[in-house]
Parts: structure tokens; sequence; C-alpha cells
């Protein structure tokens, strides 16, 4: 479906948790300089719906498809910038999804990301034997009301899933989006 010159890499994770809204996560970073981003959405996204058309499965579930651009990111060093490939099997991340209202999502709002996203409560204190690497928030790039995805990536998330668990009742408390616990199943 997708070749090394239009994607720099990409991961497919899965929910820790039992009950989660999202089964699976497939994260793209498409590598713009070769690729038109909407051109490869467009591409997946029918190749995506073919692959799990439900007159063929007998089955019907929602997919959520997205296109996301990056528009801040914290990360403690060493880090490299430029890659985005989970750091070691261990690595695991924190996601959290929000919707707002068109017309809500504006330069004040993003300015204020760490504090409504709680990434900053995430960067303060989560527990060092996690392993946080980077936090990154996204924005959806499509018409209409916005999705903003945080990302929380911790290299030995896996070893310590109960240490980086501790501040998910208080990311959910907060009652804007959905938060869960997903682990790397395949990046390529």
């Amino acid at each position: 479906m997708t070749s090394r010159v239009k994607v720099k890499c990409a991961i497919l994770s899965s929910p820790c948790d039992v009950i989660a809204e999202f089964p699976f996560i497939s994260y793209y970073v498409i590598n713009k300089s070769q690729t038109d981003p909407a051109d490869f959405f467009r591409n997946l996204r029918d190749a995506s719906l073919r692959k799990f058309d439900p007159r063929s499965l007998r089955y019907t579930a929602a997919h959520t498809l997205d296109l996301f651009n990056e528009v801040a990111t914290i990360a403690r060093p060493p880090l490299d910038p430029r890659s985005k490939r989970p750091h070691s099997p261990t690595t695991g991340y924190i996601i959290s999804v929000y919707k707002v209202f068109e017309g809500d999502d504006g330069e004040k709002f993003e300015k204020n990301w760490l504090y409504w996203t709680g990434a900053r409560m995430l960067y303060r204190y989560l527990p060092k034997s996690v392993g946080l690497r980077r936090i990154t928030l996204h924005k959806s790039i499509s018409n209409g009301d916005k999705m903003y995805l945080l990302l929380c990536e911790c290299s030995n998330f896996m070893e310590n899933l109960s240490a980086a668990a501790m501040l998910l009742p208080a990311l959910r408390a907060r009652l804007c989006g959905y938060t869960g616990l997903y682990r790397t199943c395949a990046t390529f």
C-alpha cells in the first residue's frame, strides 16, 4: 500500500485497555518532499475502506480517518527530531483525541495546548521509569470541526505500564476527549 519514498515511518498500535474507543491506531509520517499528503491520505482511506468493506466482512464498524499536521512538540533529550520510529520494543503511547468546534481552534487556543491537553501534567508527573521521550500535538486539516491528537511517547512504557497508567484517571477526569494506553504492534 505504501512505499518507503512516501512514508518516513508508520506505526500500528493497539490498546492496552480491554475496552477502547479506537481498537487500532495507524500513524504515518508522510515524506512531504516526495508525496502530496492529501493524495496519500485519499489513497490510504480508499484502500482501508475497500479492505474493511462491511459487505465482504459482514461486520460494520465506525472508522475515523483524518489527516493531521504536527502543531507542537516537547521532548526530553537525547532525541533525534527527524525520527518518529519507536525507540525500543517496549515503546508505548498515551494517546488523547479531542474534538473542537470549528472556530474555537484559534492561535490563542493552541498556545495553551500544554494545559488543555494535559501535556504539562504528563511532562511533569510521569515517572522517569516510563522513559518519556516526546509529547506531540497534531491538528486535523479537514474542513469542519477540528480534531486534535496528542501522542505521548514513552520508551519504557511496556516495562512500566502501571506507572504510565497512574495519570490516566486525571487525564480522563478532564472530560475533554478520549485518552488511552497503546502499545506498538508493528512499525515499517
